[in-house]
């Protein structure tokens, strides 16, 4: 091949480089992805006697610039006996582009994250809301005066608010259950005291379960407080946890046993938060088996946690 001063300068060749074989050049020169291409395009133009346009990167030190090479056939007397071409530097162009296009694509992910999160919070405030009417309804039905619904509606709600402070935290990507189950006790824990014995292995849960978890651990300690362990100074609870590895993720079975009050007699029915934590787990595919031998009562719990 021949070359022109100002090629030569673009491709990095010197004057004793003049005559260079074209499949050499491409050899030492192009980046390995590009060669099949140039080649095609000129093997085409000198074929058919056409035009080529391609686009590559060419050696530049250790870095790479991106060239543009324009040509059609040197045609003699009907007969095609060589390629001319024009050598472009276009890297900056090229760069620039790429540059724009990435800007453009972040921008259309941006916006689709948006979208993403719009939709994520009108399902949770929708779910939220559905959850506050249902305990707000059935809390005014089953309390015996005005003053007690108030009570046990506010408690409930803020238990709600201090899951939901505890997934706000970690982004609502999901919560440690330790943290869940210590969120939820803690006001009723005394300074100097234990009443609360936890033990159990790490597990993170999705918002959903982490909130389904937390409601139920607060009734059974509003229970425990009225009626149970926590009723006198000596009682105490004990929270345990197991992990089981199963197809859908990981089996939970956690329990709640009371030990130390006074003695305990089955309830005559079934109130509202026995049935607000069947019914929460119920949600999760989960269930709950509350019992009440004399010497505390029992709640275990089994949910299959999906890996988050």
């Amino acid at each position: 091949m021949t070359f022109s001063e100002r090629a030569l300068s673009l491709y990095g060749l010197e004057p004793k480089d003049q005559g260079m074989a074209r499949e050499e050049l491409r050899r030492l020169l192009l980046h390995p992805d590009d060669i099949a291409a140039v080649r095609t395009a000129a093997e085409q133009a000198h074929a058919h006697a056409t035009h080529y346009d391609a686009e590559y990167r060419l050696r530049h030190g250790d870095a790479w610039r991106w060239m543009r090479v324009m040509g059609g056939p040197h045609v003699v007397d009907g007969r095609t006996i060589g390629v001319h071409g024009l050598v472009q530097d276009i890297d900056e162009r090229k760069k620039a582009s790429e540059r724009l296009q990435a800007e453009i694509d972040e921008r259309e992910k941006s916006q689709q994250r948006q979208q993403l999160l719009i939709h994520e919070l009108n399902h949770r405030v929708k779910n939220i809301l559905a959850m506050v009417q249902a305990m707000a309804a059935q809390t005014l039905s089953t309390a015996a005066t005005p003053q007690a619904a108030r009570v046990a509606l506010e408690a409930r709600l803020i238990a709600l608010a201090q899951a939901h402070d505890v997934l706000t935290r970690e982004s609502w990507d999901g919560a440690e259950l330790l943290d869940i189950v210590t969120g939820a006790v803690t006001p009723h824990e005394r300074v100097g005291s234990q009443r609360f014995r936890i033990d159990g292995p790490r597990v993170r849960l999705e918002p959903k379960t982490a909130v389904s978890l937390c409601m139920a651990i607060h009734e059974l300690a509003t229970n425990a407080v009225k009626y149970g362990a926590l009723s006198n100074d000596e009682g105490w609870v004990e929270i345990g946890w197991t992990l089981q590895p199963v197809a859908a993720g990981t089996d939970l079975k956690l329990w709640w046993a009371e030990k130390g009050g006074p003695p305990v007699q089955p309830p005559d029915h079934k109130g509202f938060g026995t049935r607000l934590i069947a019914r929460s787990l119920a949600s999760e595919q989960g269930h709950a088996e509350l019992s009440y031998p004399p010497e505390g009562a029992r709640c275990e719990i089994s949910v299959v946690v999906p890996v988050v």
